[in-house]
């Protein structure tokens, strides 16, 4: 075989690899199945890999063309990711935490009724006023 395919198939199963993050994924998938019987788990992960490989696969063949339809260059998808990845670190090179990453105080479903900016109020602390008081009256 030629050595620069060789090349090429070794460099795109390494960036495969490392984007799916296998370990990385494991741990969340036997938490989120913990109470699934063993068949059942099964059938879940063949039916997340299979959707997984059919995205994969129909970017593969037809993301040129998806992109190419968008008005879209490879190369600016590919510089918009890394402006997107480094928005994403940045906070972390800091030791500052995302709002997904934030521990909540609220417990239960009632925090997901509330509009984002008291949702975070009611996290931090700082903000004491009870949105849904005036409905009680």
């Amino acid at each position: 075989m030629d050595q620069d395919f060789i090349r090429f198939g070794l460099a795109a199963f390494v960036t495969l690899l490392v984007v799916v993050d296998p370990p990385g994924v494991a741990p969340i998938f036997v938490a989120l199945t913990e109470d699934e019987p063993p068949a059942r788990r099964r059938k879940i992960l063949i039916r997340a890999v299979l959707i997984a490989f059919g995205v994969a696969l129909f970017f593969l063949l037809a993301g040129r063309a998806v992109l190419s339809y968008l008005g879209v260059t490879v190369h600016a998808f590919a510089i918009s990711g890394g402006i997107l990845l480094f928005a994403t670190a940045m906070p972390m090179l800091f030791g500052q935490r995302g709002g997904l990453q934030a521990p909540t105080q609220l417990h239960g479903a009632g925090h997901l009724s509330l509009p984002a900016g008291n949702s975070n109020a009611l996290r931090s602390g700082s903000h004491r006023h009870d949105s849904t008081a005036h409905l009680a009256s």
